[in-house]
Order: structure tokens, then sequence, then C-alpha cells
């Protein structure tokens, strides 16, 4: 009988513990699953709010997207002009040469600034063309390539260089590369850049994927750049751009330009500042500017900076839009302004001689 006692007891202590084992692992069961509920939940709102605000975004941008990126014209060469080169035989060509600035990205072509120009230069000179020579991405040896290649088909009277604060670099960067001319001892512009690329290679594809893709990212950016940063100082590295050896690539690459400008008898270089669409009331570019003035004056060329014209009005207002933050119709028609009272103030230009009228860049388009 005890023996039976005996046995009963220890089946029901194992009965307990194998009961609360299974009560133990369900219990566990269900916080898992609960936690697992809880972070998808977490992981779906997350999602939901992106989407959201991606779709807020571009609502905003699409409002204030005011961009034309499609091709109107090309010339036999490649230029923005519908003009070809014969057309304009003997007339006074001003070659407008540069990166996108120059070029006229996101607006038409009618509303570039070398077109402005024209039209506001025929008051006075009705028989002056002005050639868009200006190609998206293109830094200041690239500009001299071009120069060199299309010179004799248009033998211009005057060569108006666009000159971006980025070129510095790109000029650093493409004369360091390829081993031609002076190499700079100063690392720490350069080099830093270089250095931070190769350490996080992944986190710059991502930036320059997000700020291309996204509309939250650019949207974000805008803010950033015409509302948080009045509340910052410009950077050390954007006041201190051409200072020391900084510009020494640069001005090897401009010298080359000038010995070539200065073989071809009746041509005349301006060097004309593209100023960028930032905060102007601490605008961080002017040491550059006052490198770039010297350099004109040792060289005995011309320099054209417009920040004062440009400082009249807010930088968002003269944007393509909140994506681009090149010039609008606008920002050209500012730019134009500045160049064409320059040249006449200077009397770059000659007067009027007889002989057919230069076609006109609006004759036959609309």
């Amino acid at each position: 009988m005890e023996n039976n006692n005996a046995m009963w007891n220890l089946i029901n202590v194992v009965g307990i513990f194998t009961a609360a084992l299974v009560a133990g692992k369900f219990h566990r069961k269900k916080i898992f699953v609960s936690r697992l509920i809880y972070v998808s939940l977490l992981v779906l709102s997350v999602a939901i709010c992106c989407v959201a605000l991606e779709g807020i975004s571009y609502l905003v941008l699409k409002v204030g997207d005011e961009g034309y990126y499609n091709q109107d014209f090309k010339n036999s060469i490649g230029l923005r002009d519908p003009r070809e080169p014969l057309q304009l035989q003997g007339k006074q060509v001003i070659l407008a040469i540069g990166d996108s600035f120059t070029y006229g990205l996101g607006v038409r072509y009618q509303s570039s600034y070398p077109s402005q120009l024209e039209a506001m230069l025929r008051s006075t000179y009705s028989d002056v063309a002005v050639v868009n020579a200006g190609v998206p991405g293109i830094d200041t040896k690239m500009a001299l390539d071009l120069l060199k290649r299309i010179y004799s088909k248009y033998e211009p009277s005057i060569v108006v260089l666009g000159f971006t604060s980025g070129d510095v670099l790109q000029n650093q960067l493409a004369i360091d590369d390829s081993g031609d001319g002076i190499t700079s001892s100063d690392a720490n512009f350069v080099d830093t850049i270089r250095q931070s690329e190769k350490r996080y290679p992944k986190l710059f594809l991502m930036r320059t994927y997000l700020r291309q893709k996204t509309a939250t990212f650019a949207l974000m950016e805008y803010l950033y750049k015409n509302y948080m940063i009045k509340y910052l100082p410009p950077s050390a590295a954007a006041k201190n751009l051409g200072m020391g050896t900084q510009f020494q690539n640069t001005e090897h690459v401009l010298d080359e330009m000038c010995k070539f400008i200065s073989n071809k008898n009746k041509t005349k270089l301006v060097i004309l500042n593209i100023v960028p669409l930032v905060r102007f009331d601490a605008y961080p570019y002017k040491t550059l500017d006052k490198r770039l003035e010297e350099y004109a004056q040792s060289r005995n060329i011309h320099n054209i900076n417009p920040l004062e014209c440009f400082s009249k009005h807010s930088s968002s207002d003269l944007w393509v839009s909140i994506r681009d933050g090149h010039y609008n119709a606008e920002g050209n028609r500012v730019l134009s302004e500045a160049v064409s009272a320059y040249l006449i103030k200077h009397n770059l230009l000659a007067d009027d001689h007889p002989g057919e009228e230069v076609p006109r860049i609006d004759e036959g388009f609309e």
C-alpha cells in the first residue's frame, strides 16, 4: 500500500513538473509572439510614415517644380545653339563657355544667360551673337580643351569663361589625377575629401542616391539651405577656398587659356564669377572672389563679379526649383544684366559695322 502511495506521489510530482514545463514553454512562446507582433507593427508604422512623408514631399516639390530638362537645340558641333558656325562668320561673336550654369540647366534655351545677354546687347550692337558653349559638369581644363576645339569655327571677339567655386576642386582633382601641371602641397583641400570617400564609400553613394532619387531628402536639403543655414556660420572650408596653394592648379589652367587666347589678336578673355545661390548676407566665397580678381589684374584680363546684383534678391527666389539650385529665368536675367553692363561700360565690343545682320537666336523658333 505504501509503495502504491509513493508511486502515485512520484507520478503527481512528474505530472506537475511536466505541466509547469509545458506552461512555461507556452508562456515564452506567447511572449515571443507578442513581441514579434509589436516589432512588426512598429516596422509597419515607420514604413507608413516614411511613405506618407515621401508622398507629401513629392507633392511639395511637384508644386514648385518648374525645371525644363528637355534638349531643345543642338547644332552640328554639339553646342546648345540653333545656329551653325557658318551663319556667324564675320560677326561679333561672344563665346560663353562654362558648365551647367552657362548651359542654362533647368530653363529653356531662350531663358539661358547667353540667350538673354544677346537680346540685351542687340539694342546697342545689332551684329553681336552670343554662342552658348556651356556643357554641364565640365571644369576649367575641359573648358580649355573645348575652346581649342571650337575656336576656329567661331573666331570670337570675346570669350566669357564662367567660373564656379566647384571648379577649384575639380581642377585640383583633374590635374592631380593626370599628373599634369602643379601638384598642390596643401593636402587639407583635396586629400581630406578623397580619404573620406575611400573610408566611407557606401555613405557617399547612399547620400548621392538619396539626393537624386528621394523627394524627402531633396526637401530637407532645401529647408536646410533656406532656413536652418541662416543660424549657422559658413564653413571654414568654404571661407578659405582659394587660399594658399589651393588655387595653383586653377591658375595653371587659366594661364594656359590666357596663353592660347593671347595668340589670337582680336580675342579678349573675360572671367565671369558664377555666384552660387547660397546665403548672401554671409557669403562664404569672398576669399575666392578676391583671388580671382587679383589673378585677373595680374594678367591684365577682365573679371566680372555679379555678387552685388544677386545680393538684391533672395537666393531661393532665383532657384529653378526646390530640387534644383541652378538659376531660373530671373537668375539668368540678373547674370545677363551684369555681364551686359560690364561689356558696354568697358567698350569690349566694336561699334556696329555694315554687313548682313546676324541671324537672331529666336528666328524660326517659338
